[in-house]
């Protein structure tokens, strides 16, 4: 396939020779994931300079390697200015729930892996006394750490609308970190007057949304000069892939690459999601705040991000990651005025890699640790282990009437269906897989 793309072909087979000894997972990356990323960048340079940003803001974590790849693609070019943004959904979301009243159930009760109503609430970061009393009045008390599913959590959401003890605990855990939260995002330069954007993985675009709401109420409740900042920042997105844009939002402003809303369907069944965010991480922990802290006499401050204390658990394949892209990038600007590799020639990739793997791809990606809850309280590979009771649970039929509670069941969902399905030695059971996607994306895009 990388052969039709000269600049792509050049940059593979000497990064290849440049490394003594590639190891299978180097070389998966080489192949597949390097030109996706690179491709994705220049798209994302090429769509600002048309539109005249003067400002990206590459978002923590998944932004990371993007962030440096735009570094080395942007070198001696005319482009925007690049930053990196160390946010979080949950560091936006807690300082903007107090905003929110109801709707902050909206992002608070969604499902996941392994999701239990003790991580829903910690998602709020309620305490363990919290949680206990939060549990007692809506009848959860023995079903504190049992896995919910999507019914079980609607459930649930709607008897928390009236319990007026939840949001007093929401609101109170929200006002205590608003402040320092705005404070990071002025002095980053998200208040600034100038044209900007973000950049990111994508998929539902939230952060975006609570980005622009962040600024909008804190601008128009405070004194500034308007001359420098504005009350009504507009931000704009670039993303790998949009699955759907927030409610009230203008879908003119978030770009999509590969994934766009009620589109792309065969696309979104051979991709998952969770795999992407895993290769295109960061060494570091999640950013949980901030911290205001004084830097000198005059009374001048810095808002420091905090990061958990959990760092990746893939950090050195992070490292290995950026060790390969930048020895890719060497080569590919060597001959990138040549051909960018189409969209047709990514597609073709990520659909075999993702969609109907090799068992080494398999095994060696699906390996990596995952966690897709916005706290990541329990990593897993992002390939769970599949035995040949859960298979005949993950077939069509079955899956659908677990998650509608129908059957009884409980599912032990997988980052990577088709990687837990290879390395269980059933590769036929893909296309259950590929039919289950398939017919969830069709009843959500079209219903």
């Amino acid at each position: 396939m990388l052969q039709k793309n000269p600049a792509h072909y050049h940059a593979l087979e000497e990064s290849l020779a440049a490394f003594n000894k590639p190891t299978a997972y180097d070389e998966i990356f080489l192949h597949v994931f390097a030109p996706v990323i690179v491709s994705f960048v220049e798209w994302v340079l090429d769509e600002a300079v048309k539109s005249g940003k003067r400002r990206l803001y590459f978002l923590a974590r998944d932004g990371w390697l993007m962030y440096q790849v735009a570094q080395i693609l942007g070198e001696g070019k005319k482009i925007p200015e690049l930053r990196y943004l160390k946010i979080s959904r949950y560091s936006l979301r807690m300082a903007e729930y107090r905003l929110l009243g109801e709707k902050c159930l909206d992002t608070i009760c969604v499902g996941g892996i392994d999701i239990s109503f003790r991580k829903l609430m910690m998602r709020a970061s309620f305490t363990e006394q919290e949680i206990i009393e939060t549990a007692r009045i809506t009848g959860y008390e023995t079903k504190v750490d049992t896995p919910l599913n999507y019914v079980q959590i609607q459930e649930l959401k709607e008897k928390l609308k009236n319990k007026k003890k939840f949001f007093e605990y929401v609101n109170h855990h929200s006002k205590k970190c608003y402040d320092d939260t705005i404070g990071y995002l002025r002095q980053e330069g998200l208040f600034d007057n100038v044209s900007m954007a973000v950049v990111d993985s994508g998929w539902i675009g939230t952060i975006q949304q609570s980005l622009e709401h962040l600024i909008h109420v804190a601008g128009n409740s405070t004194a500034v000069d308007k001359r420098k900042e504005t009350a009504n920042k507009k931000l704009e997105g670039y993303y790998f892939g949009i699955y759907e844009i927030p409610k009230g939002c203008d879908a003119e402003r978030y770009h999509g690459y590969y994934i766009h809303p009620k589109k792309d369907i065969l696309r979104k069944t051979r991709f998952s999601i969770c795999l992407f965010e895993t290769l295109f991480s960061s060494p570091e922990g999640m950013t949980m705040g901030y911290e205001r802290t004084e830097r000198s006499k005059m009374g001048e401050v810095d808002y420091i991000p905090l990061e958990s204390i959990r760092q990746n658990p893939n950090e050195k394949i992070m490292y290995r990651n950026k060790e390969l892209l930048c020895s890719y990038l060497k080569y590919y600007v060597q001959v990138s005025g040549k051909a960018k590799a189409n969209l047709q020639i990514i597609e073709r990739l990520l659909k075999l890699s993702m969609g109907n793997p090799t068992r080494s791809e398999a095994e060696f990606m699906g390996a990596l640790q995952f966690c897709d809850d916005v706290l990541e309280l329990q990593m897993q590979s992002v390939a769970a282990k599949w035995d040949e009771d859960e298979l005949k649970k993950q077939k069509f039929v079955n899956k659908i009437l677990i998650k509608l509670n129908i059957r009884k069941g409980t599912l032990h969902e997988s980052g990577w269906p088709e990687g837990s399905i290879v390395n269980a030695g059933h590769r036929r059971a893909i296309r259950q897989e590929h039919f289950y996607k398939y017919f969830m994306y069709i009843r959500k895009d079209f219903k």
